[in-house]
């Protein structure tokens, strides 16, 4: 039931792609190269605006996303993929592109190579996180706090806070809004007659991923 804004992102993404592509057509048609225009290669181009539509539409594509215990790696490795992978592949387009023009040896390539992997890193740092620590299993009675702001236009905003104690001892609290927070208010809605829950969560990427209600002694 959470698909249809992921759908609104690849969409916005597919079309930025075409664009690049039908920008090179023309070019071709009219007996330009898309160099001779903006002194880059068409796949340097490409990859510039993958890289370039990731600072918005990454964040938006994991904010949007439902994930569960069983396929929560998947939008944290396509983020990664689509950030950091993308600030590598610019990376060393734009090497071959200074590689073309005997300019290798430039130290301005190279601190922008350096860059843009570092920029892409830093962007999905929390999803890599994930990824390596797994997610969490909390079991308890939680807190969970929920706001609702109205818009004059019959909609609004809601945010969540769910706060749960670690084995450790130590409480655990998540941050959630909009879909994720309208999703985990569905979840825990289903066990408030339970003393014990279950909920494994992200560690890093605030995301409940799933409740489990413990049945009543």
């Amino acid at each position: 039931m959470h698909f249809t804004p992921l759908w609104i992102v690849w969409g916005l993404e597919l079309a930025l792609i075409v664009v690049v592509f039908g920008v090179v057509l023309l070019r071709r048609r009219r007996g330009e190269s898309i160099r001779d225009a903006v002194g880059l290669g068409g796949f340097t181009l490409l990859l510039i605006s993958i890289y370039a539509s990731s600072v918005l539409l990454a964040p938006l594509a994991t904010a949007f996303s439902s994930p569960t215990a069983v396929d929560w790696w998947q939008m944290a490795a396509v983020r990664v993929a689509w950030q950091l992978g993308g600030g590598v592949l610019l990376a060393g387009a734009l090497v071959w592109e200074a590689r073309d023009a005997g300019k290798v040896g430039d130290r301005r390539i190279w601190l922008a190579v350096a860059g843009l992997i570092i920029v892409g890193g830093l962007m999905c740092m929390r999803s890599i996180r994930d990824l390596f620590d797994g997610p969490l299993v909390l079991r308890g009675k939680p807190a969970f706090e929920v706001d609702k702001t109205p818009s004059g236009r019959g909609g609004g905003a809601i945010r969540a806070t769910l706060a749960l104690e670690a084995p450790d001892g130590s409480t655990h609290e998540v941050d959630l809004s909009g879909w994720r927070a309208t999703h985990a208010e569905d979840q825990l809605a289903a066990c408030k007659q339970s003393e014990q829950i279950t909920v494994t969560l992200l560690r890093h990427v605030d995301a409940v991923l799933a409740v489990t209600c413990e049945p009543q002694r």
